[in-house]
């Protein structure tokens, strides 16, 4: 065989050339209207809402004092202390019996406390919100130290 008669690639390029492109514009256009009715849903309002206070500071927000600064590092310290004991619990009943209960309220509580830590600090342009997030991580964690101590 002498190669010639076995040429799939021109086969394939001309089967590419007459195959048929679907309108896109036409799509596009009949489902616009069902696009800008979802934009405007209010769940996806109030998460643009709340993503707006998770941005990184830009030139128009005001600086960060340092006293703020060190008041959320201060509280975050001292959940992480609190936190040590708690993990101590969980690494000493990973050797031991530990309760089903026990372990689903760490993951349901412990999970949204630390991230509410981390989010302190990623919102310390805000005035409020730190604070907000650093009392709901302060009273996830006081949970989970009440739970210690009964588990």
């Amino acid at each position: 065989m002498s190669g010639e008669l076995a040429t799939p690639v021109a086969v394939k390029r001309h089967r590419n050339r007459n195959r048929i492109r679907p309108n896109w514009t036409r799509a596009r256009a009949m489902f616009s209207p069902v696009a800008a009715r979802l934009s405007r849903l209010p769940s996806q309002q109030v998460a643009r809402d709340a993503l707006t206070e998770l941005r990184m500071p830009g030139t128009p927000d005001p600086e960060v004092r340092l006293r703020r600064l060190l008041g959320v590092c201060a509280w975050s310290m001292l959940l992480g202390s609190v936190g040590l004991i708690i993990a101590a619990r969980i690494v000493f009943g990973i050797f031991t019996e530990m309760p089903l209960w026990y372990w689903m309220l760490i993951f349901l509580l412990g999970v949204p406390g630390i991230a509410a830590t981390f989010t302190a600090f990623a919102t310390l342009h805000k005035s409020h919100l730190p604070w907000q997030l650093l009392r709901a991580a302060s009273a996830a964690e006081a949970l989970l130290l009440v739970a210690t101590m009964l588990s």
